[in-house]
């Protein structure tokens, strides 16, 4: 997948971008192989301006992507280049870092394994490794299928009112 990326790092940032909206919206679901799966940021996103690599907001703890800073961030044109990121699928739950521009993922926790003997836990810990991989290749697809398409239009406009809101990520 990662070749198919290769000169369209803005997508992936947008992929990050659209994750933060829907999730703010009422949640980041999504139903892959008739399963139910949840994508919620955790606790640190790095936002960057787009022409300015050095101008960077570094946010960790509690809930960055609901703090007014992160807001503000957005409020002066940076956009999401790296989160880390919670997928639920089901009763197993993954953790890791995405980096926008490289479209890897790093830093992953992987769900309790429930085997013990350890030639099955590796094996284990390799197939949770591709479910992930999979999972999150079937999210960005369904991304790609609202970004490449005359519907995104209306996507994007709603997402600039989002951003402009004044009263993002303050307390209701």
């Amino acid at each position: 997948m990662i070749d198919t990326v290769t000169g369209k790092e803005f997508l992936s940032s947008e992929l990050l971008m659209w994750l933060w909206f829907k999730t703010d919206r009422g949640g980041a679901r999504f139903f892959i192989d008739q399963s139910p799966v949840e994508v919620t940021f955790d606790d640190a996103m790095v936002l960057e301006a787009s022409l300015a690599e050095t101008e960077q907001s570094k946010l960790k703890g509690g809930a960055p992507s609901q703090s007014p800073e992160a807001y503000m961030a957005l409020q002066f044109g940076k956009r999401v280049s790296r989160a880390k990121l919670m997928l639920v699928k089901g009763d197993r739950e993954w953790v890791f870092t995405f980096t926008a521009q490289s479209f890897t993922k790093s830093g992953v926790k992987l769900p309790a394994l429930t085997t013990r003997e350890e030639e099955s836990r590796l094996s284990e810990r390799m197939m949770l490794i591709e479910e992930l991989d999979a999972t999150w290749a079937a999210i960005y697809k369904q991304f790609l299928e609202i970004r490449l398409t005359p519907g995104w239009e209306k996507v994007r406009q709603e997402m600039q009112a989002w951003i402009a809101e004044p009263t993002a990520g303050q307390e209701p």
